[in-house]
């Protein structure tokens, strides 16, 4: 099912935006725009529009229920447009989701932006880690970068783009085929761009 003309209405409602406001900001005209809204799929480059006006994926306005996720729990990557779910705790601390080896594949598969399958894994606080960013824990699968283990697990920072990523600096790599890797950056290709997460 695609949700398109629901979130269109979810996101200028939760915004107070006049279907009007929302055509000039787009600078499509309110006719085509209020299609939109009525269950016309916009095409393409339109898509484009919408997604950067509203700072959310194509992916996410099109197959996720925008009206079911608390947009005060959400962490928005302006630049790429990732919008990603994150839980705090009742003071407002950003807690931190801990992936396990059971959650692995329905994270890579697109789950690291459902606010649903985020809010149902369990979640630590580490109080030195920076407020200001976004953390997650990954388990390790193998020996295949010591010094960690198999079994153990790895606390990760969000990389918003790609030239911060440092040579000699390990990985948690989201690739497109959903699959997730753990390499030191001359080890992995770059056509797997999707997610990068630097370790600690």
């Amino acid at each position: 099912m695609l949700y398109i003309s629901e979130n269109l209405k979810c996101l200028r409602s939760k915004r107070k935006l006049s279907q009007q406001e929302v055509a000039d900001g787009m600078k499509l005209p309110l006719d085509r725009y209020k299609k939109y809204e009525y269950k016309n799929i916009p095409p393409a480059e339109t898509l484009v529009v919408i997604s950067r006006f509203y700072g959310i994926s194509i992916d996410l306005l099109l197959t996720a229920d925008l009206s079911k996720i608390e947009f005060d729990n959400l962490f928005v990557i302006e630049s790429n447009r990732i919008l990603m779910p994150i839980m705090v705790d009742k003071n407002g601390e950003n807690l931190i989701e801990v992936v396990t080896p059971k959650a692995k594949a329905g994270y890579a598969a697109g789950g690291y932006a459902d606010f649903q399958f985020i809010s149902e894994l369990d979640h630590i606080y580490l109080p030195w880690l920076g407020t200001n960013e976004k953390y997650r824990t990954f388990p390790i699968d193998g020996d295949s970068m010591p010094p960690h283990s198999n079994e153990s697990y790895i606390v990760g920072k969000y990389v918003e783009k790609l030239g911060n990523i440092v040579d000699g600096k390990t990985y948690i790599v989201i690739t497109k085929n959903h699959e997730m890797v753990y390499k030191r950056k001359k080890c992995f290709c770059a056509a797997v761009r999707q997610q990068l997460l630097p370790v600690l």
